[in-house]
């Protein structure tokens, strides 16, 4: 007689997710079919030493005027999202747009947002974005909700510094919203927010390589951080 194998606990996490979790917003102003790394107009990524510590590459900073493009392939992340049953929806913003207003009404029917950091700036909209969603999951009582930054600017620590401090402080202690471990914002009321690097042909180094995602295959990792 043998024995059925019972599906562990992550399994099962899994398939609940799936059940519940039906859509994802993803906003990146590269948004398009996929293509090679272009040069524009930004601050460019330095590479580690081999004095720096292995792990963590060196704070990027602004070197020249150049910055390395990473644009998102949207059929890819499409397509494997619909593989796994989730509705994906991508928004490219245009140039200055305040995108806040459309990304939070959109997120009210979705538990999973995406989002690029720079998009033609230094993370603003991505902060506008992100407390604008909070203060309307706030004001119904909160919800179960992932957040990810999926960019191409490897400094992971500030970003989440940047987003935590933008957060006003009545809201960070009413909902204890902290950063854990330096690797991701949680509260004690369903907010987790994330911080995952795009493929594009670089690789991250050590400890910092289980955050690099391609596109066919964020979909099933923000399932998987949704759970």
């Amino acid at each position: 007689m043998t024995t059925k194998k019972l599906p562990s606990f992550d399994e099962d996490r899994q398939r609940a997710v799936q059940a519940f979790a039906h859509t994802m917003i993803v906003v990146d102003d590269e948004a398009d079919h996929g293509h090679p790394e272009s040069v524009s107009d930004l601050t460019e990524i330095t590479e580690p030493r081999r004095t720096d510590a292995p792990a963590e590459f060196e704070s990027s900073k602004p070197h020249s005027k150049t910055r390395i493009s990473h644009p998102l392939d949207q059929k890819a992340l499409i397509d494997s999202a619909l593989e796994l049953g989730l509705v994906c929806a991508v928004m490219r913003p245009d140039g200055n747009q305040d995108i806040k207003e459309k990304v939070a009404k959109a997120a009210e029917r979705s538990d999973i947002v995406s989002l690029d950091w720079q998009m033609n700036d230094d993370g603003e909209k991505a902060i506008s974005a992100i407390n604008e969603i909070i203060q309307r999951d706030g004001e119904k009582g909160g919800r179960l909700r992932l957040i990810a930054i999926y960019t191409g600017v490897n400094d992971r620590v500030k970003i989440l510094n940047d987003i935590l401090n933008s957060i006003p402080i009545e809201t960070r202690e009413s909902g204890n919203i902290r950063i854990i471990d330096e690797e991701e914002i949680a509260s004690d009321n369903g907010l987790r927010i994330i911080w995952l690097f795009k493929s594009g042909g670089r690789r991250l180094p050590g400890t910092l390589a289980k955050f690099q995602v391609a596109e066919n295959k964020l979909a099933k990792r923000l399932q998987k951080e949704f759970s």
